[in-house]
């Protein structure tokens, strides 16, 4: 599917976005890194509605009940000094508190170097993965989990919450990812995309 989003998710602009919808995977960033490997252009964005091996950082498993949850991997090729930034990380968590803040109202804050929450609660995790060949950067690639329509008595931890608990009402999820991608594109560097 490919599609053209802006960070209002209500419009569209010259970016262009290739995104795989799949119902099930191990790990969207699995998945990902294979397509970066054979060549899949920027821009490419795995969405899952359920993974059975998805992870954060350090080897720690992401699990979430099958369709609760906004599940995705994007894959960029921007310049090595882009990846080198020690800010970037920050940057992208910063983007996708943006993102859930336009779609939902809600307040998130961003704890480094890859989690997003609410109170002292766990709303999203964030996963970044590189690929270096010599001196150039092959890809990088962004991977999130944001807990969107989990009830309370389904979260997986006692540390965690989602948007639903948080609000009292679902999310869109494909307007969440819309909106998630375009605050990322408005990194600099991070995405030149073709039209």
């Amino acid at each position: 599917m490919r599609l053209r989003s802006k960070p209002n998710a209500e419009e569209a602009d010259d970016l262009t976005w290739r995104i795989r919808r799949m119902d099930e995977v191990a790990s969207t960033m699995d998945e990902a890194a294979a397509l970066a490997r054979d060549g899949a252009p920027v821009g490419t964005v795995v969405a899952a509605g359920f993974q059975t091996a998805g992870r954060g950082r350090n080897g720690h498993e992401w699990l979430a009940p099958p369709g609760t949850s906004l599940l995705a991997t994007v894959i960029f090729r921007p310049e090595l000094i882009v990846v080198q930034d020690k800010a970037l990380s920050r940057t992208i968590g910063e983007r996708i508190r943006d993102a859930i803040v336009e779609v939902t109202g809600l307040e998130a804050t961003v704890k480094e170097p890859n989690d997003l929450l609410v109170g002292d609660k766990k709303l999203c995790g964030i996963l970044c993965q590189t690929s270096v060949r010599g001196d150039e950067l092959d890809y990088l690639l962004v991977g999130f989990g944001i807990n969107a329509n989990i009830p309370a008595d389904q979260l997986p931890l006692e540390r965690a919450t989602s948007l639903f608990v948080e609000t009292g009402r679902e999310v869109d999820l494909h307007r969440l990812l819309v909106c998630v991608l375009g605050h990322l594109a408005e990194i600099p560097g991070l995405a030149d995309l073709p039209i």
